[in-house]
């Protein structure tokens, strides 16, 4: 709720003083054609200039107030400001005095007789904004046309309080005091070629973006970078901010995302909220002192000054969110509270801003041009519940961030007689990049005058911008530090002077457009900077080697254009050049250092012709100029270019070839003859800082035709020849006596060597049967193709069990093979595996040969295969039982449950279940079973447990097991101790160290562990399972915890950081089974 306090005249009579000087708002088409009263307009353009002259009879000096410079006046100045009419009103004094101002000559003042001085009201300020921060005021300020203080704040009983603080101060005037209290109320901050006027934000990690206006580029005196403008609260130090183009509502972001730069200054202070933000890269900004809106560009903008900052006066605003508004200036004299920070000397005005505005310019207009007199920063309330904007001035902001804006008083120029701009000079010093304005004060910059930039030691870079046609005499003479010229794109400098690039000691190169490179170089005007000139950019090209297809390129060449192309050569090979034109052309050649080779060599227009073979063209690069002989002519070109030589590279079974040799855009090809029946396979090996790696790479086997084979024909799964993603490896069966084609991409390192190896399958290395024709293993899937050789001592048949434990989806192919001595393949078997089809039990018969080769093709290197090959004998059986003994077969076990078997009485040893027995389950997927004969039912199913009698393995027991699914949806918290194991071997540094004891088994004890001291978790007899790793073990951080701590799969706990922390384990094959442990790290 507000409560407003009339102090010095009746609430009625100041509703009728304010209705006498109600604010008119106009509006700006553009800065040069102001819709206002061309009356207004006259008189306020008068106002201003006599305000500067007449301001001065009143100014006696400058004084400072808590590091706020203010002026002292004469004692009869009571305040000025500008009416309705555009009319100067000053206030001056009531007493015998007075009537020596009033009788001033200016017809174009009206003079006011006022109560109080302005030294008073100062004063006043001062005093009251000395207890702001500990009062509830938020806004003091001087109102010139009221010739009174006025005081906004929150809290009513503070008005007595800074009545109270003036009276002890001996300042207390009812009449020069106004005070509005509202509770709500308050000041708010409002949040390649860079505009005054446009976004600037910085997009915090969370997503969260903070947007303002920046209003000016400037130059920081200190360092001569140049950045722009805004608030500081909008780029805090050190904040990193982009360009941002507009906000588009409809998506809460920008259309543009540029990196700008990160705030070198920011203060929030004293009589200033601002930042500067130098440009991180110069070169990519081009300065311009214009500001623009909705892509209405304002050029007539000039530096203000303290002098326009007038109340009453008209002014322009240009915000991201609410756009361009005018209004007018209500205190000239104003000072704020804002996020517990007081600013002072601010001036306020009618046309408030709104969050995205802040750091927005604000101009004087006089109806022509713009003047740049401060910075937008906040909203406030005032006595009429209506906003008001406040500003800092740009005055206050140069001198306290030590920067200068630039505008159109920022540059020396001449109007040429054409109507264009020859920029003379910088008015501003600048260090580094520096990007030439292509246009100013509303005309385009064509010409660089006579020692614009001589001397001039900051700059390091110059880019020239397109419109620039002419250089003049000593233009960058004596520039020290200056090392690179860029001239841009399509620039066509045709008018250089003398000694333009004269004492440029550090000059490195002179960047030109690529296409006119050579004309440059050629040109008299540049002929002594020939060997510093270079292109803009790489110019179109194309890799040539021995491989390169026919090319063929068609331009459109307008008028005096010419086409430079690039030719990389990697391979000292002969090539060749056909042309076909529509005019008479001229062809130039150049070698990699832009001599010469060939010039001058002409193209008659029509038919196509062999113009060129260049046998010389050496590896490295070489260019093609091409031109019309006619500068006027204009047509189509066709260029086809072709190696007239090619290679062929062959490689034998058992050999290595370097790939590095004609290795183009990193693929090589390769030519490989096979008899009938191979089975081979090919791996890349590279050599990268000396360390050897398994280049991974792209190969394919195709026929001469070019048509990819499959891996093998014999199979009736369909496979083509080409590797897996990522591999370095493909293995291929060769069905005809035939030459095949290897083509061949290699990962992009920088490689010291890199070969290609080709192998007979047979050779690689073999696996024996153990002693009871038995062969068990478990192998990490290789990625790509592979193979392996199994060595039997007795023919006979056997059973074949493959198990794939992983996620690979798609199918891999298994082939088998059975082999003699003499490396001779018969094919027995084929079929594919993947996740969802993952097990293989199949029979074979060995009737002569002793070795099988088993062939995988397309694994993705994803998971186990478990391989369990075994000999069909006439089994001598004997029995086993379980726990469960009195239940018929097949037992019955509950997913994650374990049962012993033991040995029956019948068993041909029963001393020792390890000792004379190995112990085997047909399916790992459904239960598992130890070296002592405990099985764990894992999965949903039926299986076979074997038992083999190790001395001779005819003798067997086998028991059928069925796993069915744990119903129960009852989580048990296991019992759990720690440090002493079955045997009751005390483990843990936390024990053997003497800092701890031995935990018990029990159902929650309590635990605690020192940092860097380490305990076993024991399980307890409830336990599905006695073995820790069965569980996966987990520590982790609940509500309010602080401690850390590692834990191992054996269950291994080490205290890491002091305090309470959670370790859970889940058993693995029942998750209805879990450890859950509080422990405390000292």
């Amino acid at each position: 709720m507000k409560k407003r306090i009339l102090t010095i005249v009746l609430f009625l009579s100041f509703l009728i003083v304010f209705n006498l000087n109600t604010i008119k708002l106009f509006a700006y088409e553009d800065s040069s054609n102001l819709s206002m009263n061309q009356v207004y307009l006259s008189n306020l353009s008068q106002s201003i200039k006599i305000y500067s002259q007449i301001i001065l009879e009143f100014q006696v000096r400058t004084d400072f107030h808590n590091n706020k410079e203010y002026m002292i006046y004469n004692e009869n100045y009571a305040g000025a400001y500008i009416d309705d009419t555009g009319m100067l009103n000053i206030a001056v004094v009531n007493n015998n005095n007075s009537v020596n101002y009033m009788s001033s000559d200016y017809s174009q003042v009206i003079y006011q007789e006022f109560t109080y001085s302005y030294n008073f009201l100062q004063k006043v300020l001062n005093s009251i904004e000395d207890i702001m921060l500990e009062s509830s005021v938020y806004i003091v300020g001087i109102d010139d046309e009221l010739n009174h203080v006025f005081v906004e704040l929150n809290d009513e009983t503070d008005v007595e309080v800074v009545i109270q603080h003036l009276q002890n101060e001996e300042l207390y005037e009812p009449n020069a005091l106004y005070f509005e209290v509202d509770s709500d109320g308050g000041l708010s901050e409002t949040s390649n070629i860079t505009y005054g006027g446009e976004s600037i934000f910085h997009r915090y990690t969370t997503g969260i973006i903070s947007r303002g206006t920046f209003a000016v580029n400037a130059v920081c005196k200190d360092t001569g970078r140049i950045g722009v403008l805004t608030n500081a609260h909008v780029a805090p130090y050190d904040m990193t901010m982009s360009y941002g183009g507009y906000w588009d509502e409809s998506i809460s972001s920008f259309t543009d995302e540029i990196f700008l730069g990160t705030a070198s200054k920011s203060r929030q202070q004293n009589t200033i909220d601002a930042a500067f933000i130098p440009y991180a890269d110069q070169s990519k900004w081009e300065i311009t002192p214009y500001a623009k809106y909705n892509n209405i560009i304002y050029d007539d903008v000039w530096l203000g000054n303290d002098n326009q900052i007038i109340k009453g006066q008209p002014i322009m605003r240009i915000g991201q969110t609410t756009g361009v508004t005018s209004g007018k200036i209500r205190s000239t004299n104003t000072s704020a509270k804002i996020n517990g920070k007081k600013l002072t000397n601010l001036f306020r005005f009618t046309n408030p801003p709104e969050k995205g505005d802040s750091g927005g310019p604000i101009y004087y207009t006089d109806g022509d041009k713009l003047y740049l007199i401060g910075l937008n920063f906040g909203v406030g309330n005032n006595i009429f519940n209506k906003h008001l904007g406040y500003a800092c001035r740009i005055s206050n902001v140069m001198s306290d961030l030590n920067v200068t804006p630039i505008t159109n008083d920022s540059f020396n120029t001449t109007i040429l007689e054409d109507g264009t701009i020859q920029l003379d000079g910088l008015n501003f010093d600048v260090s580094g990049e520096f990007v030439i304005p292509s246009s100013l004060k509303g005309k385009i910059v064509s010409k660089i005058g006579e020692n614009a930039f001589s001397n001039n030691n900051g700059i390091t870079q110059i880019i020239v911008p397109p419109t620039i046609t002419s250089i003049s005499d000593e233009a960058f003479k004596n520039c020290l530090n200056l090392k690179e010229i860029i001239i841009q794109k399509e620039t066509d400098i045709t008018n250089v002077g003398t000694d333009v690039f004269s004492g440029c000691s550090s000059l490195e190169k002179i960047v030109v457009p690529t296409s006119k490179i050579f004309r440059y170089k050629e040109d008299t005007n540049w002929s002594e900077y020939s060997n510093l000139i270079k292109y803009v950019e790489s110019p179109s090209n194309y890799d040539f080697h021995c491989r390169t297809p026919r090319k063929e390129l068609t331009f459109d060449i307008s008028q005096g254009e010419t086409i430079l192309y690039m030719l990389n050569i990697e391979c000292p090979i002969q090539y060749m050049i056909d042309v076909e034109a529509s005019s008479k052309l001229i062809m130039n050649i150049y070698d990699e250092n832009m001599d010469l080779i060939a010039n001058g060599l002409t193209i008659e227009s029509g038919g196509k012709h062999i113009v060129f073979s260049c046998p010389s063209l050496q590896i490295g690069k070489a260019y093609i100029e091409i031109y019309m002989e006619n500068n006027l002519n204009f047509g189509d070109i066709t260029i086809q270019m072709y190696p007239h030589t090619s290679t062929n590279n062959y490689i034998k079974t058992g050999n290595k070839v370097n790939v590095l040799t004609h290795l183009h855009e990193n693929k090589n090809e390769f030519l490989i003859t096979a008899s009938a029946g191979d089975l081979l396979w090919l791996k890349v090996e590279g050599l990268v800082n000396n360390n050897l790696v398994n280049s991974q790479s792209s190969i394919s086997i195709k026929d001469f035709n070019g048509n990819v084979i499959e891996k093998c024909s014999l199979s009736e799964y369909f496979h083509s020849a080409e590797s897996v993603s990522d591999s370095n490896n493909i293995m291929f069966y060769a069905s005809n006596n035939e030459t095949y084609k290897i083509y061949l991409e290699v990962a992009d390192l920088d490689y010291y060597e890199l070969t290609l190896t080709v192998l007979q399958v047979t050779d690689f290395t073999c696996f024996n049967m153990n002693n009871e024709d038995r062969y068990f293993d478990e192998i990490s899937m290789p990625l790509g193709d592979f193979a392996y050789v199994y060595n039997f001592e007795r023919i006979g048949t056997y059973n074949i069990i493959l198990e794939y434990l992983g996620n690979q989806t798609n199918d891999m192919l298994f082939v088998l093979f059975e082999t003699n001595d003499s490396n001779e393949y018969t094919y027995k078997n084929s079929f594919a595996i993947n996740s969802s089809s993952n097990f293989i039990d199949l029979t074979e018969t060995l009737t002569s040969s002793k070795k099988i080769l088993l062939c995988v093709f397309d694994s993705i290197g994803m998971g186990n295969l478990n391989i369990s090959i075994s000999k069909q004998i006439d089994s001598k059986k004997f029995t086993i039982y379980t726990d469960s003994s009195s239940v018929k077969e097949p037992i019955v076990i509950t997913q994650g449950f374990t049962q012993i078997c033991y040995l029956g009485s019948d068993a041909p040893n029963t001393s020792s279940r390890y000792k004379y027995y190995n112990w085997y389950s047909v399916n790992t997927n459904v239960a598992i079973v130890s070296n002592y004969g405990t099985i764990t039912a894992v999965g949903i199913g039926e299986t076979t447990i074997q038992c083999v009698y190790k001395e001779d393995p005819s003798i067997i027991a086998t028991l059928d097991i069925k796993v069915v699914e744990d119903t129960s949806t009852i989580k048990v918290r296991l019992k759990y101790g720690f440090d002493i194991r079955e045997d009751g071997t005390i483990s843990g540094t936390e024990v053997t160290s003497g800092l701890g004891n031995v935990i018990e088994v029990a159902q929650f004890p309590d635990v605690t562990i020192h940092k860097g001291y380490t305990r076993l978790i024991c399980l307890g007899d409830d336990s599905p399972n006695s073995s820790i790793q069965a569980f996966t073990w987990i520590a982790y951080q609940e509500e309010g915890d602080n401690g850390m701590v590692t834990v191992s799969s054996f269950g291994t706990i080490q205290g890491t950081v002091s305090g309470w922390v959670t370790v859970k384990g889940v058993y693995q094959y029942n998750s209805n089974y879990e450890v859950y442990i509080r422990i405390y790290v000292e």
